[in-house]
């Protein structure tokens, strides 16, 4: 099987050769990762758009994911969306005329360039912060606010999420456009979730955010795509709307949190919803050994019929040893389905 044959098949609840891997890592991650195995540092990708990981190092760890991107067209900021809170005390007006970033900012040749290098991959394109309504909005408007926003249905914050989505969603169609027939993954992300439970209830979400969603991934279903999506912490609550909006995977799989259970999620969306993650490359482990029982412990529940790809949890930092990655995709790696 290829790499993009393999996610595909998982994708569809089937048997593959071996587990699909991913991996997301800081770029000082990349440049330890480099010279432990001595791989020229600049085949590093720096992009503030989008978390690229070195092709020589998702091939030294035998991943099936390639990312796409655009680039910008001159020097714009690199945060598109500041935590200055600027929008603080606006009004609708002042949300309407507020410098927001345009599509048109963006060189989307790459796409296809990249695209075609990356052919027999799974290609995919986006990360956790496309759309990330309520991060951005927090930013721009006070993080206190946004959520007290939320409940009351405050027509800024409306504005602000309308306006958030209006970018992306060029964005978005410009990439796809690029990519056309080659992207076979979009991601999108929005984090819903803390330690114990969600941030924002179900009716919420359907409420005022679930429209954006909607729209977001009609776009991308009709560029035959699957959606990815990403939200940090317990949002075991949100999964079935969350299933009902579009998804087809949900990104990550977290194993350090409360009310995750493995067995149950496995049994309760297997042919609904795919896995990406699973794998808690943070914790304190004293060795590659008791890293290897961890990737076996969460292999022998999540990789039976398909719907998993193995990945970190978190993005990898400079901080976990490069021996502790190098078992974990070994490991998968050898795991027979």
């Amino acid at each position: 099987m290829t790499s993009r044959e393999r996610v595909i098949n998982t994708l569809k609840f089937r048997k593959s050769d071996r587990i699909p891997m991913n991996f997301s890592c800081t770029e000082n991650f990349q440049k330890k990762f480099c010279r432990y195995f001595n791989i020229k540092e600049e085949n590093i990708i720096s992009n503030p758009l989008v978390n690229h990981v070195s092709s020589a190092i998702l091939e030294k760890l035998n991943c099936d994911f390639r990312t796409v991107s655009p680039v910008y067209k001159e020097n714009f900021p690199l945060n598109l969306f500041p935590a200055c809170e600027d929008l603080k005390k606006a009004d609708i007006a002042e949300v309407i005329s507020y410098r927001w970033p345009e599509a048109d900012m963006f060189d989307y040749s790459t796409v296809t360039e990249q695209c075609e290098t990356y052919k027999d991959y799974c290609i995919i394109t986006g990360n956790p912060g496309t759309g990330d309504f309520l991060y951005k909005a927090g930013s721009l408007y006070g993080m206190e606010d946004m959520y007290m926003g939320l409940i009351r249905h405050d027509p800024v914050l409306i504005k602000i999420f309308e306006k958030i989505s209006d970018f992306y969603y060029e964005y978005n169609r410009h990439i796809f456009e690029a990519g056309k027939g080659t992207i076979d993954i979009a991601f999108y992300g929005d984090d819903y979730g803390g330690y114990h439970g969600s941030l924002i209830g179900e009716n919420t979400f359907r409420d005022i955010l679930k429209p954006y969603w909607e729209k977001h991934f009609t776009l991308a279903r009709r560029y035959g795509l699957k959606i990815m999506f990403h939200s940090c912490g317990s949002i075991k609550n949100l999964l079935p709307v969350l299933y009902e909006t579009g998804i087809d995977i949900i990104d990550p799989l977290q194993t350090d949190i409360k009310n995750i259970n493995l067995e149950e999620l496995k049994n309760n969306f297997h042919g609904k919803i795919a896995f990406h993650g699973g794998i808690c490359i943070e914790k304190p482990y004293k060795s590659t050994d008791e890293v290897r029982k961890e990737v076996r412990k969460v292999l022998s529940v999540m990789s039976d019929r398909g719907g998993y790809i193995m990945a970190p949890t978190t993005i990898v930092t400079e901080n976990i040893p490069v021996e502790y990655v190098m078992a974990m995709y070994e490991e998968g790696f050898i795991w027979e389905l």
